[in-house]
């Protein structure tokens, strides 16, 4: 969508009214937008050294075009632990005890989650 000219605004906030936490692009920015970059590229590279044409979808062109010329690496001190401090720690916790209530183990969060979340803690 982004890659045919759709605000980026709009491609989140799509997704917020359809109930998700925080949206494709704000995702991909807080995890790393050079993790994706390299996945790509290593991606590129398996499929040519199976002797296969690597096509370029939209979705890895925008990425590429981030890094390439824009420079743009996505936030220096993102990834998972940052993502969860934007949902909430809280409301990830809470979120956890019933998505493994509904679905099992293995969504039990772990006993540091929940102790920091009892503290108002955030990941540093």
């Amino acid at each position: 969508m982004l890659a045919e000219g759709v605000n980026p605004a709009l491609i989140d906030n799509a997704a917020a009214f359809n109930g998700s936490p925080m949206g494709p692009l704000e995702t991909l920015d807080s995890i790393s937008i050079e993790t994706a970059y390299h996945a790509m590229n290593q991606r590129r590279a398996d499929v040519e050294a199976a002797g296969d044409d690597f096509e370029m979808a939209a979705e890895p062109e925008v990425i590429r075009v981030m890094i390439e010329e824009y420079r743009r690496k996505g936030q220096q001190d993102g990834g998972v632990y940052q993502c969860v401090n934007a949902y909430g720690l809280q409301t990830f916790a809470g979120r956890s005890v019933e998505l493994a209530q509904l679905y099992g183990e293995a969504f039990e969060p772990p006993k540091l989650l929940l102790d920091m979340a009892e503290c108002g803690e955030t990941f540093a």
